[in-house]
């Protein structure tokens, strides 16, 4: 914004104008910063409550055979239910390490037991 002081326009009033013109533009890069934190915190918040339900509801233990069911259900790009069997080796705050019977490391993140299927066979009292 320019600021032209005329005859009978005090220096403070020039300088009023411009430095509030500074505070707009820095409210805006504040906001825009605060919006992108927001957005990339989304997933990290996420998979932390995740942990926590974990933590308090307890619906596997390390040592649990698991099976994941993904929304459409899929998982690790395949139809059958034997890809998604899982035993529970570790359980942290932010991801839980499982291993598939292919003995590949598998490490989900927490969040991801927030909007999905989980079946534990470990604590199931009847076998279908």
């Amino acid at each position: 914004m320019k600021c032209v002081c005329h005859e009978g326009t005090s220096i403070l009033a020039c300088f009023s104008t411009i430095w509030f013109s500074f505070r707009i533009a820095l409210n805006w890069l504040w906001n825009s910063l605060g919006l992108a934190f927001g957005l990339a915190a989304k997933d990290f918040i996420a998979n932390l409550i995740g942990g926590v339900i974990i933590a308090i509801t307890s619906p596997f233990s390390e040592g649990d055979k698991i099976v994941l069911l993904a929304s459409g259900g899929k998982f690790r790009g395949s139809d059958s239910p034997k890809i998604s069997e899982y035993s529970v080796e570790k359980i942290g705050w932010y991801s839980t390490l499982l291993m598939p019977r292919d003995k590949k490391p598998t490490i989900v993140p927490n969040g991801y037991f927030l909007g999905n299927a989980t079946i534990n066979h470990s604590r199931a009292t009847h076998r279908f």
